[in-house]
């Protein structure tokens, strides 16, 4: 172990020790001796660790940003018609294509009077359950 640990940089022992941490927890190998020689310093320094927590970041990101947009269309639509009825509230709340979503959210930021809130709760009672998870 001693010539693996002067034959690297640092950043490619922290990706090498990384790999070996995960895979010996999926094959649900003992993992004693690699909690003497990884440290949660050394794996957050990895590669591998920082692509999959950007990717978790960006991930929830997604997922506030969805939640918000959705509940903009009810509080829009609730404003302009006084209520929202549970099919359009389920439906916005189920909606996991975020094309969709954002399409609803721009055509409630444009929804000024009760008329142009009821054309949207209506194309949105319409509208296909989405088959696709972007949100995921």
């Amino acid at each position: 172990m001693e010539s693996f640990d002067r034959s690297l940089p640092d950043s490619a022992k922290a990706d090498h020790l990384a790999v070996l941490w995960f895979v010996a927890e999926a094959e649900q190998v003992p993992i004693q001796w690699l909690l003497a020689l990884l440290s949660r310093e050394k794996l957050m320094q990895s590669t591998l660790y920082q692509q999959i927590f950007s990717e978790g970041e960006a991930r929830g990101e997604a997922r506030g940003r969805l939640k918000h947009e959705a509940d903009a269309i009810q509080r829009v639509l609730a404003a302009r018609l006084g209520f929202i009825d549970l099919d359009v509230r389920q439906r916005v709340r189920a909606e996991t294509d975020e094309l969709c979503l954002s399409e609803w959210y721009q055509e409630a930021l444009l929804c000024t009077d009760a008329e142009s809130a009821k054309r949207l709760a209506d194309k949105i009672r319409r509208a296909p359950a989405s088959t696709i998870s972007t949100a995921e």
